[in-house]
């Protein structure tokens, strides 16, 4: 009590009591206005209050700031969650429009590359006309291109062949039609070990495209007039007139006197004996 006492003049003299300026007043006898009254209520009901909480209350309140933080963290989480689904989904949306821009962009040089394919056949098929028709008039103009003795160019040779080409090529990769072999007997299979007749079957060169095996030059006796040996020179005579048509055909277009390369065949008397043809009239024995 002495203590309490002298905490209570310790307030007084330093002037912290809040009760000291009431207790002036009614010591002085001055009374309190309205507007003082209700501050002090105000300031009554704003102090803190001691309240007596029991041990369920304190539990229950508990509960509830954990279920309160709780919610307060899924709802956190749910928000960071959907701002990672935003960005996530704003970045495929990225990626989905460069994909639309690099399938843009392909189709673009697609189209591109198709155009200068169709251009680049278009001059290709101008050029082929072109060589068609400067071939039309040369050969209108030639007589060696008329006796196709005029060599061809590659690209010509070449669309002449597409076609046996392409049979080739389909009998290659789509195959052939296997002929069945025939049984042979057991004493037929020693007959033909020697056999040297060649089958058409076994030709290696049977379906080649090759110009030079699919069309064989016969030489021709262009300067002179020579014969080749081992073949009638009396056929050859009638056949190789060659270099007479050449210079026939040269008057006729060039209008030119070709007489002059035009010389009357001068052989000895012998060579022509040799080619008389002998019948039963004059046929005489070598003693006679």
């Amino acid at each position: 009590a002495k203590m309490g006492g002298e905490d209570s003049s310790k307030r007084r003299s330093d002037g912290e009591d809040p009760g000291d300026g009431e207790s002036k007043r009614q010591k002085s006898g001055e009374v309190m206005s309205l507007e003082q009254m209700l501050a002090k209520r105000k300031d009554e009901k704003k102090a803190p209050k001691l309240k007596f909480v029991s041990k369920n209350d304190r539990e229950r309140n508990a509960e509830k700031d954990d279920k309160k933080k709780k919610e307060e963290a899924k709802k956190k989480s749910e928000e960071s969650s959907k701002r990672r689904k935003d960005f996530l989904l704003q970045e495929e949306i990225e990626r989905e429009r460069e994909r639309q821009r690099e399938r843009d962009e392909r189709e673009r040089e697609r189209k591109r590359r198709d155009e200068e394919r169709v251009k680049e056949r278009e001059e290709r098929e101008k050029l082929r006309l072109q060589q068609r028709e400067e071939k039309d008039n040369l050969m209108a103009t030639s007589s060696l291109a008329e006796m196709n003795l005029l060599k061809l160019p590659d690209s010509e040779r070449r669309e002449r062949q597409a076609e046996k080409e392409l049979e080739v090529i389909k009998r290659h990769y789509l195959g052939m039609k296997e002929q069945k072999k025939k049984m042979q007997k057991p004493s037929e299979k020693f007959r033909n070990i020697f056999n040297f007749e060649w089958n058409a079957d076994d030709d290696t060169m049977r379906g080649d495209n090759n110009p030079l095996y699919t069309k064989r030059l016969e030489p021709q006796l262009l300067f002179g007039r020579g014969y080749r040996a081992g073949i009638d020179v009396r056929e050859q005579r009638k056949n190789n007139s060659f270099y007479e048509e050449l210079i026939a055909k040269r008057a006729e277009y060039t209008g030119e006197d070709v007489s002059t390369f035009v010389q009357p065949s001068k052989e000895n008397l012998s060579f022509k004996n040799r080619d008389i043809e002998f019948t039963d009239e004059n046929k005489t024995h070598w003693t006679e």
